[in-house]
């Protein structure tokens, strides 16, 4: 990432950071950041996972929950029928705004909604699930905050550029959807 997209991205937030409480200005500054890194791979990708030393396969490092595992099938199936991948899948994108598009930190009520779905395990040694019980409040107010600021700065800059691959997005997902309603469905 450039010298002067940070320049700009900075300049962008300055109004609407101006605003937020000062304790999260930082990290509000480092969400957009990781989030502009992670938005060309997440969003137009639409693939990213981790393995594992166990050889689970997560939907990224960040998220330490599977309902597969490579030592039980092949890489390529898992892709096909991963209960949790498909779960994701469908509900891509979670926003319009790909400044945020993380499911854990940027739209928590996602993370809720595709654990209850596919009902992974964790790989973690327990702390995955506290994302939607004890933590899930802080999530939800960083989130809420973090849309507040994001959202101005989206429309300005960017809606217009990514207006097309929005749509796009959302029509694969539709696809998706109809297209593996068992493996969607967590079956």
């Amino acid at each position: 990432m450039g010298q002067k997209f940070l320049e700009k991205a900075l300049l962008s937030l300055k109004r609407a950071m101006r605003r937020a409480n000062p304790r999260c200005r930082e990290k509000m500054i480092q969400n957009l950041l990781i989030n502009e890194m992670v938005r060309g791979q997440a969003q137009r990708n639409w693939i990213t996972l981790h393995i594992n030393n166990a050889a689970d396969v997560e939907p990224c490092v960040f998220c330490q929950l599977s309902t597969d595992n490579l030592h039980e099938k092949s890489l390529l199936e898992t892709l096909r029928t991963s209960p949790l991948l498909a779960s994701i899948r469908k509900r891509q994108p979670y926003s319009d705004n790909y400044l945020r598009p993380c499911m854990i930190i940027d739209n928590p009520e996602v993370l809720k909604e595709v654990i209850e779905e596919a009902k992974p395990r964790e790989t973690c040694r327990g702390g995955a699930f506290r994302l939607i019980s004890d933590l899930r409040p802080n999530l939800l107010t960083y989130a809420s905050r973090w849309k507040d600021l994001s959202d101005p700065v989206w429309q300005e800059k960017y809606a217009a550029l990514y207006r097309k691959p929005i749509l796009d997005a959302h029509a694969l997902s539709e696809s998706h959807a109809r297209e593996h309603p068992v493996s969607a469905a967590g079956g």
